[in-house]
């Protein structure tokens, strides 16, 4: 199948070996390029010749300069009451931008191709731009007005669909029963809630937050 042109090249930093044999990747992003040509193969991943030259700056630390972070919260708040996504507004408040915007673009359940249009924004800045658009758009889709204190947690309810938990997305997950932090148990693809006694299950890499949906467990 044909892939888009400009990729994103990753370091591994952890794996997993699931029960049923699966091998759970964590990638850390390192640079983006452009794909010059496509190296033929008979087996395995596909290979291609990389070409960094306009990627330069991705090494290079973006302080997110220009970054609204007001419309983005706004526009967030919104989106996730739609999306019933529970989240800790006080972690989110406190991440640097960087993580923060790159944290949610990973996230959010957004197509192929509005992921592809936040990987190839220019900067950091212009991704928070992007994000923020997406964001609104997806809101005008269902109707949720965007006016709201962000200073609240938000309502639970289903998790927002992603490729894959991230452990450094962990803290802005809480238990929509007791608000508090989650564990990513990876074998079980589970997220527990000690205090609540809870197992909130992932299924096809989305974690599933619904307390009815839940593993009882021993409480701690």
């Amino acid at each position: 199948p044909p892939v888009y042109p400009i990729c994103c090249a990753g370091r591994i930093t952890a794996f997993e070996e699931t029960d049923d044999g699966r091998i759970l990747i964590s990638l850390k992003g390192l640079s983006r390029f452009r794909i010059s040509e496509e190296l033929a193969t008979t087996r395995g991943y596909r290979r291609v010749m990389a070409d960094w030259q306009d990627f330069e700056a991705d090494l290079q630390e973006d302080a997110g300069d220009g970054v609204d972070r007001d419309a983005l919260f706004k526009s967030l708040k919104a989106y996730f009451t739609a999306q019933g996504i529970q989240a800790s507004w006080d972690a989110l408040c406190g991440t640097p931008n960087e993580r923060l915007i790159n944290s949610l673009a990973m996230i959010c359940p957004f197509a192929p191709p509005e992921k592809q249009a936040l990987l190839e924004a220019t900067s950091l800045a212009d991704r928070a731009r992007v994000l923020t658009t997406l964001v609104e758009m997806a809101v005008l889709d269902t109707g949720v007005t965007m006016a709201g204190d962000t200073n609240k947690d938000v309502p639970g309810g289903p998790q927002a669909k992603t490729p894959g938990i991230d452990r450094n997305l962990l803290e802005f997950l809480v238990c929509p029963v007791t608000r508090g932090t989650l564990r990513y148990d990876a074998a079980a693809q589970e997220l527990i809630s000690d205090t609540a006694g809870l197992a909130y299950p992932i299924r096809d890499g989305i974690p599933i937050m619904l307390p009815e949906e839940a593993r009882e467990i021993k409480a701690k």
